[in-house]
């Protein structure tokens, strides 16, 4: 099991190599999970070798992409659900 501080620090070194902007869904789906089994179903691990030795990794994370068609479509319902209340409340 992995722990939640070391995931942040494997984010933070994925946010110094590729920017912060490609790691900031990963650290909105880490403040959602509660367990390594959710991070593990919700993402996608790669690994960039950064040493001259076959176990000098760092683990980047990728958020698989039925999470973010997922998203998308909640996205979608919350801002129909918006203007459906703010028609109501019109009335």
């Amino acid at each position: 099991m992995i722990s939640r501080v070391k995931l942040e620090r494997r984010l933070a070194v994925q946010a110094g190599h590729e920017g912060e902007a490609s790691v900031a869904l990963c650290r909105l789906v880490l403040a959602q999970c509660r367990t390594s089994a959710e991070w593990a179903a919700l993402t996608v691990p790669r690994f960039r070798r950064y040493g001259t030795q076959s176990y000098e990794v760092h683990i980047f994370y990728d958020v698989k992409p039925w999470v973010l068609t997922l998203a998308q479509n909640l996205e979608r319902q919350r801002s129909v659900n918006r203007g459906a209340t703010s028609a109501l409340r019109r009335r």
